[in-house]
């Protein structure tokens, strides 16, 4: 069955950020640990929320989570919302979920996926990937943790 996408209003919903912007992780507790899923809570894999890093503030509907899957250990899933429009002092956007392959490093846009939103998904599943494969890195290099979205505010400082 394929989902349907119904826009919902989101009073403190807004447009993503313009320009050139990555995710960061936007969490506490979260460490560097084994296997594809570089991210885990308590010593296993575990959900992370990411934000824009552009500014470090409340993100709203710009807020992702990403999990590990269940089922395949080099794949993940992110729910995230996209834009559709402005609404009065808030927005309407659409809750999805993109599956990301960090082995074949790929993107999964879901079926059924209104066109004016394809784009969208698109752009923040690569920047949602890009962010995997550098705490990969990131773990590699013998960091411990990922840096945060506290941590670029404490530098900003």
């Amino acid at each position: 069955m394929t989902p349907r996408f119904e826009p919902t209003f989101d009073m403190y919903g807004a447009a993503p950020p313009d320009g050139d912007w990555e995710y960061v992780v936007d969490d506490y507790g979260i460490t560097y640990g084994p296997g594809w899923w570089p991210y885990h809570r308590d010593g296993k894999p575990g959900t992370i929320r990411v934000a824009p890093d552009i500014e470090f503030r409340s993100w709203r509907n710009e807020y992702v989570l990403i999990s590990p899957s269940r089922t395949e250990p080099a794949a993940a899933v992110a729910r995230l919302h996209l834009f559709v429009r402005p609404q009065g002092m808030g927005a309407m956007t659409v809750a999805a979920q993109l599956g990301i392959d960090i082995r074949q490093r790929t993107v999964a846009v879901p079926d059924g996926l209104p066109e004016q939103l394809r784009e969208q998904a698109g752009v923040k599943g690569r920047r949602l990937l890009d962010l995997i494969l550098a705490g990969r890195t990131d773990r590699r290099r013998g960091a411990a943790r990922p840096r945060t979205a506290a941590d670029l505010a404490q530098a900003q400082r």
